[in-house]
């Protein structure tokens, strides 16, 4: 779902439902930074379109008792140069 922010189809918004209290600010370590799920999803939607990532993993960690996330892992690679070789963005 997130390759459909970077290719403008869908926003921060979009995920508010799956957040603990929908709360779009929710702690997100982005390729070891820290950041906010809004910052990621901006990040993301500067991108030109989603066949620049190369790859991306999530790793969401929910709340027990109502099964919300209450925090977001990503690790993130985008294609570079003409060979479409892949670097860890600094986001």
């Amino acid at each position: 779902m997130l390759f459909g922010v970077a290719d403008k189809r869908l926003n921060a918004a979009s995920f508010a439902k799956y957040f603990c209290d929908g709360n779009l600010n929710t702690y997100t370590n982005i390729n070891g930074k820290p950041s906010t799920f809004n910052e990621l999803c901006a990040k993301l939607a500067k991108l030109k379109k989603s066949g620049d990532i190369k790859s991306m993993t999530v790793t969401p960690k929910k709340n027990q008792e109502t099964n919300c996330i209450s925090s977001v892992s990503i690790v993130i690679r985008v294609k570079t140069g003409i060979f479409g070789l892949s670097k860890t963005p600094d986001f």
